[in-house]
């Protein structure tokens, strides 16, 4: 089994595990039954033993970044841009990102918020961005063709993501190896990617003032932005798919 997402990330057998006793049966069945449990970060790992739903089977095999695709290149970045790459969803906390704008902008005015992403908060979304009064300050792009992100990702200076649940978010890593620093939520497996103020800044989920005080840091803190962009691309060369071969079994 391939596990790439938190217990918490439920999935259509997960919601029906909850209800029916039949489900429940049938999902504690599909683990035990395994060969082997594959886990993209070691806190995934950690969740399946709490549990108990995995012990000696368990295999964490990180996801890989293509650094021939996602690489530093030579386009004008600016300093005040902030992106994100996700699905807009409940779970992906890009409400709470935006809900840190309006504290941001007051000492940043010129500070633009790229939104690359579609799903079924797009509208909610929408709304809350001219609800809040900065639609001049936040363009919201949709979803890209994946080989047009990297120019995307070289453009900005600060990579949010401001996950409720995350399984390890290859975005952080694509983001990384474009030069941009990131701001992760402490979440999943994104706290085995990010060493607070060493190779990117972790928030609390769900709050949009740490996340504005974050941006505030990386804006103001240039000496810190600059080693964290220099840990972070030392740091995802070890994440090169082109090294990846697992044995698995």
């Amino acid at each position: 089994i391939f596990v790439f997402n938190e217990l918490n990330n439920k999935s259509w057998l997960r919601i029906y595990a909850e209800k029916f006793t039949v489900f429940k049966n049938l999902y504690k069945l599909i683990y035990q039954e395994a060969e082997f449990l594959r886990v993209i970060s070691p806190t995934l790992g950690r969740q399946l033993e709490e549990v108990g739903l995995g012990k000696n089977n368990i295999k964490m095999v990180y996801a890989g970044v293509d650094l021939q695709r996602f690489h530093l290149i030579n386009v004008p970045r600016n300093p005040l841009r902030i992106i994100t790459v996700t699905r807009f969803d409940k779970l992906k906390g890009v409400d709470y990102l935006i809900k840190a704008f309006p504290e941001v902008l007051k000492k940043f005015p010129l500070v633009e918020l790229i939104l690359i992403g579609d799903g079924p908060m797009r509208s909610e979304l929408e709304i809350l961005i001219d609800k809040l009064g900065i639609k001049q300050n936040v363009t919201l792009i949709g979803w890209l063709d994946y080989e047009k992100i990297p120019a995307e990702l070289n453009q900005a200076s600060i990579f949010i993501m401001p996950s409720l649940s995350e399984g390890l978010c290859l975005a952080i890593l694509e983001a990384r190896a474009c030069g941009c620093v990131v701001v992760g939520t402490e979440v999943g497996g994104i706290g085995d990617l990010i060493k607070h103020g060493e190779t990117g800044l972790l928030v609390p989920s769900a709050d949009s003032a740490a996340i504005a005080d974050a941006i505030d840091i990386l804006l103001s803190d240039k000496i810190l932005k600059e080693k964290i962009i220099k840990n972070s691309l030392n740091f995802v060369k070890d994440f090169d798919w082109d090294n990846f071969s697992p044995e698995i079994g």
